[in-house]
């Protein structure tokens, strides 16, 4: 019943959401999810870093230990940006979960493709390719990035650096694509680890009276 001389109705305004988004929701994570997330980011990590400085670390005296160093560098990068968007973000990782799959998919298929034309190359290569696949696939919007980055990198240098040749730029552009796909790690971690608000949008309640 309305009250004879005064009725107050109180309207919860939300704004500032995050744009496309049909409802303001918070997110959150779980003891799983962070495993799950260190597993797959240290396996992308690793994969990153092995596949981004095979080229570059052979140029160098260290060779495979270089390579090595960095797989354990990225390893670690991707292990602790997973853990943490797990712990604060599950559906995060799901995706991250997903999109490696479908990498894995395509490394497979294209070692497939490639193996009955390329020599020596086994099962076990096609199945490295496809774990490549499925690194990048984990962060694949910063491996795009990379890539493109890398690989502009690398046609500049093959026009104006003597001695830097096609199989440089190749090396280029995949280091950039590694690059980028670890960074893509690390921004996730920070905007998974920071205050929501300043992620989904900010919730403004305003309270409207209305008087009869």
């Amino acid at each position: 019943m309305i009250h004879r001389n005064r009725a107050t109705v109180v309207g919860i305004l939300l704004v500032l959401c995050n744009p496309g988004a049909a409802v303001c929701q918070e997110t959150s994570g779980s003891t799983g999810a962070a495993i799950a997330g260190a597993a797959l980011g240290a396996y992308s990590g690793a994969m990153l870093g092995t596949m981004g400085s095979i080229v570059p670390c052979t140029q160098t005296y260290w060779g495979a230990k270089c390579v090595g160093w960095s797989a354990v560098f990225g390893g670690a990068i991707g292990l602790s940006s997973g853990a943490v968007i797990g712990a604060n973000d599950s559906d995060e990782i799901k995706r991250a979960v997903e999109t490696a799959g479908i990498g894995f998919g395509i490394g497979v298929v294209a070692g497939l493709v490639i193996k009955p034309i390329a020599q020596r190359v086994g099962w076990q290569d096609v199945a490295a390719v496809g774990l490549m696949g499925g690194a990048v696939g984990a962060a694949p919007k910063g491996a795009v990035i990379g890539l493109g980055v890398g690989t502009v990198v690398g046609f500049t240098l093959s026009r104006t650096v003597d001695g830097f040749n096609l199989p440089d730029a190749v090396g280029a552009a995949i280091a950039g694509a590694a690059v980028g796909a670890l960074t893509d790690w690390v921004v996730s971690a920070i905007n998974a680890s920071g205050d929501p608000a300043t992620q989904s949008g900010a919730r403004i309640t305003i309270p409207v009276s209305v008087r009869f």
